[in-house]
């Protein structure tokens, strides 16, 4: 959510790598910083030692260097920014810059790109690369809206409050390119054979889908990211995982692949075996739990297209969610993901599905008392669970 700070004693994954001898740096949005804007080069490090070009928040397309640090220009347009200034092209340039100077001990740089993102502005020659292409409204945002939880349509987009898909897609190419820089100055270094890359990020965006923009709601274009992983000395090629994994496991589950061991509790999973291509060993389950980031008061919300949007809650598995909503009509919803990839048709009360329906609530459930979400205490929504899972939620 924005606006919102890190506990203090929070223990990054960062952190941990330092203290294990790693040297390590963040170059771009950070977002954890409470309401600084931008917020650059912030007292608390984050575990990063060079922090420089760490920055909170905002999307200013253009950047500039200056004796006091970097500066957003906000008032500069996107043709004076070209290669050097474009905010993804600068935060890469520093990528680079920090690969290339680091001493012979490992090292750890995060880069942070906060495209594709609105305001939809990219620079030349991107700006026109997808510009004769027609882009339409999804086929989602046409559907029927009869009954459905006010989390999971928007309405027919007019036509102006489209994104510019033409574009997003040419910020998507640009990142691409500079992606490919980085991993030619890690070859040109020979750091990229024994390097581990991670592509991945904080959340999709609608597009248009289901008649939503922006993000905030389960349905799998907002709330599922890419996740990729290189590490061509690990030995594992062309390796593919349908498992689910949630950005809490992200920290244990790195460094576990990375073969630190520390003391430090985590809510989320070692998944690392699941890099390798391996089965986690254990009492594992193959479950997530997602919510939504809306605050608890309405006095809290910001100014994004997301702040009004009730607040609910999802249990996944690689084929099913199920997601419960704050608001009293709105009825809870189960996609079966291997059948619906639309997320168009809700299994909630269908026969067949009486089973799954109770497993997922009450892994809910668990979730729910385990780590103190009020949400499942909902008066309505603590009654459903009841009755769906036979057994008591107080």
């Amino acid at each position: 959510m924005n606006d919102m700070l890190l506990r203090k004693e929070a223990v990054t994954f960062a952190e941990i790598l330092r203290s294990n001898g790693y040297n390590t740096g963040y170059i771009g949005k950070l977002h954890v910083n409470g309401k600084e804007r931008p917020g650059w080069n912030p007292e608390r490090d984050f575990g990063f030692t060079d922090n420089r070009y760490m920055y909170n928040r905002r999307h200013w397309k253009v950047i500039t260097a200056t004796p006091e640090g970097a500066q957003f220009k906000r008032e500069a347009t996107i043709r004076e920014a070209g290669s050097i200034h474009f905010t993804t092209d600068f935060l890469t340039n520093q990528t680079i810059d920090f690969i290339r100077h680091q001493p012979d001990i490992p090292f750890c740089c995060m880069l942070s790109l906060p495209d594709p993102h609105g305001p939809n502005q990219v620079r030349a020659p991107y700006d026109t690369l997808c510009s004769h292409l027609s882009f339409q409204q999804p086929a989602t945002a046409l559907k029927d809206t009869t009954d459905l939880p006010c989390w999971s349509y928007g309405g027919n987009l007019p036509d102006d409050q489209m994104e510019d898909m033409a574009a997003y897609f040419g910020m998507i190419k640009c990142i691409d390119d500079n992606v490919g820089k980085i991993l030619a100055v890690l070859w040109e270094t020979n750091l990229l054979e024994k390097t581990i890359i991670i592509f991945t990020s904080d959340h999709g965006d609608m597009c248009g889908e289901h008649g939503l923009i922006n993000k905030g709601v389960p349905l799998e274009a907002s709330a599922k990211v890419p996740f990729i992983i290189s590490f061509p000395a690990g030995g594992i090629h062309n390796s593919h995982t349908d498992h689910v994994m949630s950005l809490v496991d992200f920290t244990p589950s790195l460094l576990g692949y990375c073969g630190i061991r520390t003391e430090q509790a985590f809510d989320g999973r070692d998944l690392s075996a699941l890099w390798k291509g391996e089965q986690p060993e254990g009492n594992y389950k193959d479950i997530i739990f997602m919510r939504s980031t809306t605050p608890l008061m309405e006095s809290d919300w910001d100014e994004s297209a997301t702040a009004g949007r009730y607040r609910w809650l999802s249990v996944v598995t690689p084929q099913y969610k199920l997601t419960y909503s704050e608001n009293e009509e709105d009825v809870p919803w189960l996609t079966d993901l291997a059948k619906d990839s639309g997320e168009l048709v809700n299994c909630y009360g269908m026969p067949g599905y009486h089973a799954i329906v109770k497993e997922l609530a009450s892994e809910l459930v668990n979730y729910g008392k385990s780590y103190n979400d009020i949400r499942i205490y909902y008066p309505h929504l603590r009654k459903e669970l009841e009755r769906v899972t036979g057994c008591k939620v107080l």
